[in-house]
């Protein structure tokens, strides 16, 4: 959503030049790369405080995703500096990337990680290939309005959060690799 539709956001919504607009929307990337190492740093130290490390990813993803709520408020301000800023505060969702990782690797047999992580790309590819179709469709239906587009996108997010909870299962046990 982001990569492919807030430079013209900011341009078509915000009124600012193609240059702000770059420099506006590099912000909230800067934001998902800082707290991607940060949430996988989070998650290593709740477990050293005797977390279960499936709960610690889960509550991490949760509340990394549902930042993303952050991005409807945006689309409502009148002040492109607050947008940006919420914008910005829904990238906390970067939070979320270690531990989705993580997690995959940890509750899949481990002959099969290699296809696990090939299929969660997979996936994470066509919903970037299909995403940029539907905001487009979306804003085009709502006569050019963002506003849909964003709640939509929050929306979606926020309600991923569910399957974290009610489909991915434990975490197997690990085994500490033998050592002479």
């Amino acid at each position: 959503f982001l990569i492919t539709w807030l430079p013209s956001y900011f341009v078509n919504v915000r009124g600012v030049t193609i240059l702000e607009a770059g420099i506006r929307a590099s912000l909230p990337f800067l934001v998902f790369g800082i707290c991607q190492p940060l949430g996988g740093w989070v998650a290593d130290r709740l477990i050293q405080r005797g977390w279960d490390p499936a709960r610690a990813g889960k509550v991490i993803i949760s509340v990394a995703f549902l930042s993303g709520l952050l991005i409807i408020p945006a689309a409502y301000t009148t002040s492109k500096d607050v947008a940006l800023l919420l914008i910005a505060g829904g990238c906390l969702v970067g939070l979320s990337a270690a531990n989705q990782l993580v997690l995959l690797q940890g509750c899949t047999p481990p002959k099969e990680i290699g296809l696990a992580v090939g299929i969660y790309n997979f996936v994470g590819n066509m919903a970037g290939i299909v995403q940029p179709l539907v905001t487009g469709l979306v804003i085009k239906l709502s006569g050019g309005s963002y506003t849909m587009a964003f709640v939509l996108a929050a929306v979606m997010l926020a309600a991923s959060t569910l399957s974290y909870w009610f489909v991915v299962g434990p975490m197997r046990e690990r085994r500490e690799p033998l050592t002479s």
